[in-house]
């Protein structure tokens, strides 16, 4: 109910209760005794009313604490799901339920405590398990991006499959049928820190449900001899497992998602957010490599503005960023997907063609001078653009290519601006 609240928004609350509703009513109900009937509707009303409440509660406050209502993301979110979701909304549910069976006659006080907690533990565990298995399934991208090993997730999964089943191992296991946490925690460790999240929610709902009914024939992790304390231990078994499991998982998203903010970071400009220039010469570089391995042609495309020292003492300098921000966007339009724009330093930016000859680059070149011209950048006058290009030469000398697409550039600037100049060969000695 909680998974679907979040993925559905909280206006399901009739659905939550009229299932309560007819759910509780159905189980305790009697056509032969009206007292016993009209208990039931009271007992079915409150549940039902207990259920809608905790749910709703439960989605919103949760969708609040974490602003998208992604559980994965962070032990933050982590944290707000069990609060709001484990712990106050069973506890409502629980409270709610049993004191209306208890009120309607329904259920005897000696047996008060005990329905309390297993109300309350059983909805507990359903929200663990169930919850973030709902929304990884509706949500495949709040899922971490986990590159995994197909055979080491098929091993996982026939250790996982007789697990649940430790009652029928010979006595020489006894170690494990009496301490199954010994097996089972660092098998589900391995599982966190080797798969993704998908793999390991389903896996940790098989182990739970088959253990469950495991138990009920008296095959199960915790056998022992009261069925209700066998339940019991095993879903306290499965609340503290799962939440280390989420614990842990959490603290894995939280630390890629710091060392991808920090990739991105090192690896574009802060002012235009396009690729820098260390970013630039590690592709410029591969490239290169490509070039001596395939034949492969590419070109270079360094611009600037013609000056624009004029725009910064005229406008000011904020002004002149946004200039440099608006003119990014203009060039980033006129390029291909496969191509990398990178601001090389101050108002000098290089474009990286791939698999283009130098006939290319002029065209793309020359649609980029004419689009900036064609733009008002500037409230009182036109900018433009020099830029300079040159293909590069098979086993060509890196640094000298680069010196003459600069050259080019500045021969663009010294002849007038707004203009293309294409680099000179290199000439031997």
């Amino acid at each position: 109910m909680l998974a679907w609240a979040l993925i559905r928004g909280t206006h399901i609350w009739p659905g939550i209760f009229l299932g309560a509703f007819v759910g509780n009513v159905s189980a305790y109900a009697d056509i032969y005794s009206l007292a016993i009937s009209l208990s039931s509707l009271f007992s079915g009303s409150m549940n039902g009313l207990g259920d809608s409440i905790c749910t709703v509660g439960s989605a919103y406050f949760f969708k609040h604490a974490t602003t998208d209502g992604n559980p994965f993301k962070s032990l933050h979110a982590f944290l707000s799901l069990f609060i709001f979701g484990v712990l106050l909304g069973p506890l409502i549910s629980a409270l709610m339920g049993v004191n209306s069976l208890w009120l309607a006659g329904l259920l005897a006080s000696e047996s008060y405590v005990i329905s309390l907690c297993t109300w309350f533990i059983g909805d507990a565990v359903g929200v663990l398990l169930f919850t973030p298995l709902v929304l990884l399934y509706f949500f495949p991208h709040a899922d971490r991006n986990f590159k995994f090993n197909k055979l080491e997730v098929a091993v996982f999964i026939i250790i996982l499959i007789p697990l649940p089943f430790l009652g029928i191992y010979p006595d020489s296991l006894a170690m494990l049928k009496q301490q199954p946490a010994l097996i089972i925690v660092p098998f589900f460790f391995w599982g966190t820190l080797r798969m993704n999240q998908t793999i390991i929610f389903t896996s940790a709902a098989y182990l739970s449900i088959a253990s469950v009914f495991a138990s009920y024939f008296g095959l199960g992790l915790f056998n022992s001899g009261s069925q209700f304390q066998s339940i019991l231990m095993l879903q306290l078994f499965i609340i503290i497992t799962i939440s280390s499991i989420f614990i842990l998982s959490s603290l894995i998203t939280e630390k890629e998602y710091a060392m991808n903010r920090l990739q991105h970071n090192y690896d574009h400009d802060s002012l235009t957010k396009i690729f820098n220039r260390q970013y630039f010469e590690r592709q410029l570089d591969e490239e290169v490599r490509r070039q001596a391995r395939y034949g492969s042609p590419f070109c270079l495309i360094m611009y600037d503005i013609d000056l624009f020292k004029d725009v910064n003492d005229k406008y000011g300098h904020i002004y002149g960023d946004s200039v440099l921000i608006q003119l990014t966007e203009i060039v980033a339009r006129e390029i291909r997907d496969l191509d990398v724009l990178c601001r090389w330093g101050g108002e000098e930016f290089m474009i990286l063609l791939p698999q283009t000859k130098i006939e290319g680059a002029k065209i793309i070149g020359e649609r980029i001078r004419a689009q900036v011209e064609a733009t008002q950048l500037l409230p009182e006058a036109v900018l433009t653009i020099c830029l300079g290009l040159i293909e590069f030469t098979a086993n060509g000398d890196r640094e000298d290519h680069l010196k003459r697409l600069d050259d080019a550039l500045y021969e663009a600037k010294n002849g007038g601006r707004n203009q293309i100049k294409e680099a000179h060969p290199s000439i031997s000695i």
